[in-house]
Formats: C-alpha cells, structure tokens, sequence
C-alpha cells in the first residue's frame, strides 16, 4: 500500500497537504482524469463523442500519452487518429488537451451514426 502512494505521488496523481495540523493526500487533476473512467455519464440519445488529432513526430510522447488514455478510458479506435466513445469525456478531455498542449493538434465533435446504423 506504502508503494502504491509513493507511486502515485511521483506520477502527480495525488498531493499532499498540511490541513489542521495533519497532512492529508488528495487527488490532483490529473489523479481526478485517472479515475474519470469509473464517474463518466452515458451521453444522450445516440450521440457519440469523437476525438479526432494529429500530432507531430517531434512530440510522440505526447502523443503516446494521449493515446494511452484515451485506452485507459475505453474510447474505442475507429482509424488511427479517430477515436469515439458514448462517455461524456469532454471536460476531461480538454483538461487534458490543455495540460498536454496539444491544442493545435486535437478536434473533438459531439455526433451521431448514421450508417451502418
């Protein structure tokens, strides 16, 4: 369990605060994304949230931690830079998006299916 919080507290997930003389951990905003998979509401009727980039060479670690995200959180891969998912991930996204300034390089659209339905 001791291992299990240092981990994450080298991996800025938690933090660790002085409150009424205790320190106490709580969960950054990159901890809150972490969990978001376990607290995301089904969008409504057929809508679907795609998530469209295109990131450059020089940046693939980015782009990798993108990616492996974007799988933690079961968004499924339609081509290689599509992603969709009927999870309301929007929030999380753009917090991630931003963090990872990646905002010339990701497009997300809220849409429905057409065909095939």
């Amino acid at each position: 369990m001791r291992e299990a919080y240092y981990r994450a507290q080298q991996q800025g997930l938690i933090e660790r605060r002085a409150q009424q003389a205790k320190n106490i951990a709580l969960l950054t905003a990159k901890g809150r994304r972490k969990v978001a998979g376990f607290v995301a509401q089904k969008l409504g009727g057929n809508a679907k949230l795609m998530i469209i980039f295109d990131v450059p060479e020089d940046e693939s670690d980015k782009r990798r931690r993108f990616r492996n995200t974007l799988k933690e959180w079961q968004i499924k891969q339609v081509q290689k830079s599509v992603w969709v998912t009927d999870k309301d991930y929007r929030e999380e996204l753009i917090e991630l998006i931003k963090e990872l300034e990646l905002g010339g390089c990701v497009e997300l659209y809220e849409c429905a299916r057409l065909f095939p339905k």
